[in-house]
């Protein structure tokens, strides 16, 4: 019996998709700065895939298109991603103790 080629782009599509959405559950929980950061580069490598699909395929296929899906998670998690940021830098300087509850009572809004 001969075994079925597989799409090594659509197993890496398959692949990130499926991360995406593990960490979606996790997110309104509990979760790590890993899982925000992580959520992000996943989303960086599909608008890749599509960057590419697009560049193989000009006429028949657009980016932004399927991009567009994506775009409001990725643009969210940036904006908790840089408030992780933040408040870290924070930790590392004496006296910000105030300053970083403060911070932190701002972002939980």
């Amino acid at each position: 019996m001969q075994r079925q080629p597989t799409i090594f782009l659509m197993d890496y599509y398959n692949e990130q998709v499926n991360t995406i959405c593990s960490i979606m559950k996790i997110i309104p929980g509990s979760y790590k700065m890993k899982d925000i950061h992580k959520l992000r580069v996943r989303i960086k490598r599909l608008k890749a895939i599509f960057r590419f699909l697009e560049f193989v395929h000009q006429s028949e296929f657009k980016a932004r298109d399927h991009y567009n899906l994506f775009k409001p998670v990725f643009r969210t998690a940036g904006l908790i991603r840089e408030s992780q940021i933040n408040l870290r830098v924070l930790k590392e300087y004496k006296g910000t103790k105030k300053l970083r509850k403060s911070f932190s009572k701002y972002t939980a809004r």
